[in-house]
């Protein structure tokens, strides 16, 4: 191989690796953009897994909520961790985002004033979070990044505990 041939060489694998290395880049940006945002869950797809005896987790939340947007990445990112995997209940679990305004019949029902407001249903009823005083605690509204981590892993634990 000459030495105009091994240059050529050389060039094509560095052009090869900047491309790779910026395809990797996007794809990571791409990925960080979708771990930050906040989607409405569809309403019959909401239905489903309020109603369904999955434990569901539900998040209200508003887009003009600067909370919000500030813990979604907690969020997603403990449902992941939780249970290895974003989706809907492959894991015993599913997750449900509400936007407030969209969504007024819940929030109405279940007396939401806050966003963003964490709540845990199955079998189309409230589910029990804690307890204060001696009562049953069934929402959770805050920014508090180890509380909201607590409800994915104490729940998906739970899960574990009473399959076995």
């Amino acid at each position: 191989m000459s030495e105009e041939e091994k240059k050529r060489y050389r060039n094509r694998k560095i052009v090869t690796v900047i491309v790779m290395g910026i395809s990797v880049l996007i794809f990571g940006l791409i990925g960080l953009l979708q771990l930050n945002s906040l989607k409405r869950t569809p309403t019959s797809e909401r239905t489903e897994a309020i109603n369904s005896n999955i434990p569901t987790i539900v998040m209200f939340y508003s887009k003009t909520c600067p909370d919000c947007k500030r813990v979604i990445g907690t969020v997603k990112l403990a449902r992941f961790k939780s249970y290895g995997n974003p989706t809907r209940q492959d894991y015993g679990v599913a997750f449900v985002e509400v936007n407030t305004p969209d969504d007024k019949d819940l929030v109405n029902q279940y007396h939401i004033t806050k966003t963003p407001t964490f709540m845990i249903f199955k079998n189309g009823q409230p589910q029990a979070i804690g307890s204060a005083n001696g009562f049953d605690v069934f929402q959770y509204a805050g920014t508090d990044k180890e509380q909201i981590k607590s409800l994915y892993t104490n729940l998906v634990l739970k899960q574990g505990g009473d399959s076995q």
